[in-house]
């Protein structure tokens, strides 16, 4: 059975909520933390893509990071979402004066902060063609990845 336009939609929503909520929840939490080893980094666009199945049952969330090259973005890293305090918040200024987009997340022992000038959200359903990572991949195009951190 396919689902509606509409349930899908409410699904969306709904985790939509649940991740901002999260994120509310986790920026109360370390607000009081004392100074922490922060990772930045600078990409060109941050996506946010829901990924559903084959019966259009949600699948994951990830963050996907991209680099302007040559004549097209491409991926150079990736991330799940595993929690709603990484859903990029809009940055009205930042360092450089540039705005843009920043998403916030725990990476091991480190805080891990990615800025990007661009933001946008898809969702998309696994065994589709033209995923731009997989085209990538069977092109042989290596990733530059972010830093790992020190």
């Amino acid at each position: 059975m396919k689902p509606t336009l509409s349930l899908l939609w409410w699904t969306v929503a709904h985790v939509a909520i649940a991740l901002a909520l999260v994120f509310l929840l986790c920026t109360v939490a370390f607000a009081d933390a004392g100074p922490e080893d922060v990772v930045r980094e600078r990409v060109d666009l941050i996506e946010v893509n829901v990924m559903y199945d084959g019966e259009g049952r949600y699948n994951m969330a990830q963050q996907i990071f991209w680099e302007w090259i040559g004549e097209r973005y491409r991926v150079i890293d990736w991330r799940t979402m595993k929690v709603g305090d990484q859903w990029p918040q809009r940055q009205w200024s930042s360092v450089g004066g540039i705005g843009g987009y920043k998403a916030v997340w725990r990476d091991g022992d480190v805080l891990r902060e990615v800025y990007a000038p661009a933001f946008r959200y898809t969702e998309t359903q696994q065994g589709v063609e033209g995923d731009p990572e997989v085209n990538d991949r069977e092109e042989g195009v290596t990733r530059r990845q972010l830093r790992k951190p020190e």
